[in-house]
């Protein structure tokens, strides 16, 4: 498992990571939030933009950074991604995810979670001062090395 920079793990069993996304003109193909901790992993937000027919669209994926030391990690988690409104009188988009995490699925999500056109247009609400708002609400099950009393790998 890995831990922060005090060299802690975050053993809890829900959490929410944030990302507030700027600079959309200046986006690459792939940005990433800042990690959280949930139950000794980290967790961030993917996004992506992705050309289809000459339509671009906004990727939204959980990212999970597993445990470098343990080839054979995994988490199982239901997630709720979100794209936050910031106009009250239109609601978020909510996604829900679940997903066995590991070495060869780090991450889960959606590729086409919404055109960017509709995103970064600022009457449909999600664009406030060149910045919308992503969050990923996480519910993880205990890691199989937690549930199996093995410890040796949180310290």
């Amino acid at each position: 498992m890995v831990g922060d920079e005090t060299g802690q793990k975050d053993l809890t069993r829900s959490g929410v990571v944030t990302y507030r996304l700027c600079n959309l003109g200046q986006i690459s193909a792939t940005s990433i939030s800042d990690p959280v901790f949930v139950r000794g992993f980290q967790w961030r937000i993917m996004i992506t933009l992705r050309k289809l027919n000459n339509i671009i669209y906004m990727g939204f994926f959980l990212q999970c950074s597993g445990d470098p030391k343990n080839a054979s990690w995994s988490c199982y988690v239901k997630a709720s991604l979100l794209l936050k409104s910031q106009n009250p009188d239109i609601p978020s988009i909510c996604k829900r995810i679940t997903h066995l995490f590991h070495e060869k699925e780090p991450d889960w999500g959606f590729g086409n979670f919404k055109l960017w056109s509709e995103v970064i247009d600022p009457l449909n609400g999600f664009m406030k001062d060149g910045c919308v708002l992503l969050e990923a609400q996480i519910e993880a099950e205990t890691p199989p090395d937690l549930e199996n009393g093995n410890i040796l790998n949180l310290y």
